[in-house]
């Protein structure tokens, strides 16, 4: 997943829309729903935006993320299991005044549309 890729187009989209008449700048959100994990901004991948980027990006604009990272996990080539690694969203989420969610089965998705 690319996420500081498609993160960083919802802000440039986001900063595009224009102020409506009244001046008052409707609230800036972007919800993201990932399986949790930037695998294409490695380290050495040139021209990729890092999560770390993309929030760098949203903050300045004034733009918050809500991050949903859906799923338990998974299983590597050995047959070990690897939980997600969601540190990444969640620090994408914390600089940009957002909030990180888990959605590990369905039922939790409901839960985390409420509470954003």
């Amino acid at each position: 997943t690319g996420i500081g890729a498609a993160v960083a187009r919802a802000a440039q989209r986001l900063a595009e829309l224009p102020v409506p008449a009244s001046g008052e700048r409707p609230a800036r959100v972007i919800i993201l729903f990932t399986d949790g994990e930037e695998n294409v901004a490695l380290a050495g991948a040139e021209g990729e935006i890092s999560p770390t980027a993309a929030a760098q990006l949203c903050a300045r604009e004034g733009q918050k993320v809500y991050a949903i990272a859906a799923g338990r996990g998974r299983r590597d080539a050995d047959g070990t299991w690897r939980e997600l690694d969601v540190r990444a969203l969640e620090e994408l989420a914390r600089r940009t005044g957002g909030r990180a969610f888990r959605a590990r089965r369905a039922a939790d998705v409901e839960q985390v549309f409420a509470a954003i």
